[in-house]
C-alpha cells in the first residue's frame, strides 16, 4: 500500500532506500541521488534547513518521505502542498535570504576553520566582531574579497573555543547577527571506557519503587538500586531520567494551603508533605 506520494504507507516518515548495491561501485547507498536532489520539494526543504535523508545507528540509509517533508514545512509556515506552492515558497524564501547579511546560525567545528560568505559587496564598508559566550571578544578571523562572487568571505580561525557565540556584522550602517555553535567533530572516548567495554542499567526515576516509597521512586530507592546494581550485577554505571529541571525557570514551592503539598528531595532522605526533612 502506498500513500498519495507513492511512499510505503507502513513507513510514512521515510522510505528505506535500496542499499543492496550501487550499480557503479557495488557499495550500499549512503547519500541522495542527483535526481532526488534536483526535485523542487527537496530543494525547498533543504533551503529551509530540513534534513531530507538520514543514516540511523544501525547504518540504514533512509530518505524522508514527501508527505513528512510537506507536513514539517507546513509546521514551519511554508506551503509545499502543490508544485505551484513549492515554487511560490522557494521564490519567497530566496527574496528573504537576499535581504540577509549572513545566516542566522553558523555551525563551527573546533580545530577547523569556518567560512561564510557575506551577502554584500566586497567594496562596502564592513566591520565584524565575535563575542564569546563568556562575554570576551574573539578576534581570530579574516575578511577577504571573493574574486569569483564579488562578495566578502569571512573565515573564523580553528582556535575558536567550544560554546555558543555571537557574530555581529555591520555593512554600511546595516547590522546583522548570527549565532555561532562551536563543537568538536566528535568527543574522545574516556580512558576508562577505552580500557574495556563498560555497561550499565537504564532506569526511569519514577519507576524505582520499594515498599518504603510513596508509589513513585525517590532518591532513597535510587541509592539502594545503585548499590545492588554494582554489587550483584557488576554494572559500571546507571542512566537515570528524569531528575533534571522540566523547564528553564526558577523552582516553585507551592504552599500546602494552596491545595498542593510541597515536595522536595534531599540525598538519602525521604520527601515530606508540607516541608522538607530537616
Amino acid at each position: 500500500m502506498t500513500d498519495a506520494y507513492g511512499n510505503d504507507a507502513a513507513t510514512s516518515t521515510g522510505t528505506i532506500a535500496d542499499t543492496t548495491n550501487n550499480a557503479a561501485s557495488g557499495a550500499p547507498q549512503r547519500a541522495e541521488s542527483t535526481e532526488r536532489l534536483a526535485r523542487p520539494l527537496i530543494k525547498l526543504a533543504k533551503a529551509c534547513g530540513l534534513a531530507t535523508s538520514f543514516i540511523d545507528q544501525l547504518g540504514t540509509y533512509t530518505e524522508i518521505s514527501d508527505a513528512a517533508l510537506v507536513a514539517v514545512l507546513k509546521a514551519l509556515d511554508v506551503d509545499a502542498s502543490s508544485d505551484e506552492a513549492i515554487v511560490r515558497s522557494m521564490t519567497q524564501l530566496e527574496v528573504e535570504n537576499s535581504k540577509r547579511l549572513l545566516p542566522s546560525t553558523i555551525v563551527a567545528t573546533t580545530g577547523k576553520p569556518t567560512g561564510i560568505t557575506l551577502n554584500c559587496s566586497s567594496d562596502a564598508d564592513i566591520t565584524a566582531s565575535i563575542e564569546l559566550e563568556d562575554g570576551t571578544a574573539f578576534g581570530h578571523f579574516a575578511l577577504l574579497p571573493n574574486l569569483n562572487s564579488g562578495k566578502p568571505d569571512l573565515t573564523i580561525a580553528p582556535d575558536l573555543p567550544m560554546g555558543y557565540h555571537t557574530l555581529t556584522v555591520t555593512v554600511d550602517g546595516r547590522e546583522g547577527k548570527a549565532a555561532i555553535i562551536a563543537a568538536p567533530a566528535r568527543i574522545p572516548v574516556p580512558e576508562a571506557v577505552a580500557e574495556h567495554q563498560r555497561w550499565g542499567w537504564m532506569t526511569q526515576m519514577y519507576s524505582v519503587r520499594s515498599r518504603e516509597s510513596w508509589g513513585i521512586g525517590d532518591y532513597g530507592d535510587l541509592k539502594r538500586l545503585l548499590a545492588d546494581a554494582a554489587e550483584k550485577s557488576k554494572a559500571d554505571f546507571m542512566l537515570i531520567n528524569p531528575i533534571h529541571a522540566g523547564a528553564p525557570i526558577p523552582q516553585r514551592d507551592v504552599h500546602p494551603a494552596a491545595g498542593y503539598p510541597r515536595i522536595c528531595h534531599t540525598a538519602g532522605r525521604r520527601a515530606r508533605a508540607g516541608g522538607c526533612a530537616a
